[in-house]
């Protein structure tokens, strides 16, 4: 018998190297062992690991998990000693390779202060680029209270940096989201025409689920969703896992008409807020007119323009799939995946500039 802890974590353990009393550590095959003459300390090989394999009281205390690294302590009935040098090293283990660790007899045991958010000091007044994630839907499960409560457990799941903290119907926002008051927050978020949705400093969310489709004052409408965090995060490989995992849960939610992802320039950032201005890229959707000629870092096509478009499913894409997504390998590399796929049928696509009124040449919406 032996006691056992877990390290779920973002990078995979390289060796002795940073441990307590690291030079007394032995590697034998592909374990390290600290042995002593009644006890010993064993660390497995990090394991990668799938996402569907991440415990779900896990997945909301770190961004990004790729791997599982196991340690034992042998036998379970070693001196206190042992034991509490057994929790230094799996504590040291954790800070080394950005990871959690887990009791599996008590649950989580110990998280680094640096484990949740990868934070970066923002340059004040300068500008900074966004990731935004966008999607927009005609209906589905978005449009309705059970499809936003699913929404609020993805995030919870995957970057619970863009969970609400603060909602109103106005700036700045009176109420603070709890579980306890989530009905409160979905009335409000189905009863008004506008939430205000304040998410963790530099992470920003628009969610619009009854806007849609219609004719309004500004051209034709759909419900939307759109999630915005710094591009920085990009380059954390963490991060970079995460945000990546939250746009394909997403997507797969939402059964979107149209989804992309881009990197937009030009934001300010001042104080917690992160603002816009004349020289701040948009996205070249402002109210709906047909597709995009480009695409951004990935893409998801669905109905209708999945069936308008017939060249775009491939082998790969499961035939009864009611989205295709497309997306590039590395979303830090700078290429867009527009450059790596057929691109969208011209009658499909709004023609003119952001500004132009007129609709796609194929519009497959009710006139």
């Amino acid at each position: 018998m032996s006691a056992d802890l877990e390290v779920w974590s973002v990078e995979k353990f390289m060796g002795s190297h940073g441990l307590p009393r690291a030079v007394e550590w032995k590697a034998e095959g592909t374990r390290w062992v600290f042995g002593q003459r009644n006890w010993q300390i064993v660390i497995d090989e990090s394991a990668a690991i799938e996402e569907e394999d991440i415990p779900p009281e896990i997945a909301p205390n770190l961004v990004g998990i790729q791997f599982l690294t196991r340690l034992a302590l042998e036998p379970l009935h070693a001196p206190h000693l042992a034991h509490r040098f057994f929790r230094q090293v799996s504590r040291t283990v954790a800070k080394m390779i950005r990871g959690v660790v887990f009791n599996p007899e008590i649950g989580l045991e110990y998280e680094p202060s640096s484990g949740r958010l990868a934070r970066r000091q923002a340059p004040q007044d300068e500008p900074v680029k966004r990731l935004s994630m966008n999607w927009w839907f005609a209906d589905g499960p978005l449009t309705a209270r059970e499809g936003a409560t699913k929404l609020l457990a993805y995030m919870e799941t995957y970057v619970p940096e863009f969970l609400p903290r603060r909602y109103g119907e106005y700036e700045p926002p009176k109420y603070r989201f709890e579980k306890q008051n989530q009905d409160h927050f979905l009335d409000m978020l189905f009863g008004t025409d506008f939430l205000v949705w304040y998410s963790t400093s530099l992470f920003d969310v628009s969610y619009n689920p009854k806007h849609g489709p219609s004719w309004r004052r500004h051209g034709f409408s759909m419900a939307q969703l759109t999630l915005q965090c710094p591009a920085s995060l990009l380059t954390d490989p963490g991060w970079s896992v995460g945000l990546r995992r939250c746009w394909n849960a997403i997507t797969r939610l939402a059964v979107p008409v149209y989804g992309d992802v881009r990197i937009l320039g030009g934001y300010i950032v001042r104080g917690n807020r992160v603002w816009s201005n004349a020289s701040t890229e948009r996205h070249p959707v402002r109210t709906w007119r047909g597709l995009p000629a480009t695409f951004g870092l990935a893409v998801a096509i669905g109905e209708p323009y999945l069936s308008l478009w017939p060249g775009l499913r491939n082998e790969s894409d499961p035939s009864e799939s009611p989205v295709v997504i497309r997306s590039v390998a590395d979303w830090n590399s700078g290429h867009e995946i527009t450059d790596e796929m057929e691109p969208p049928p011209e009658r499909l696509c709004q023609p003119g500039g952001s500004e132009d009124k007129r609709l796609a040449e194929v519009w497959p919406f009710d006139r």
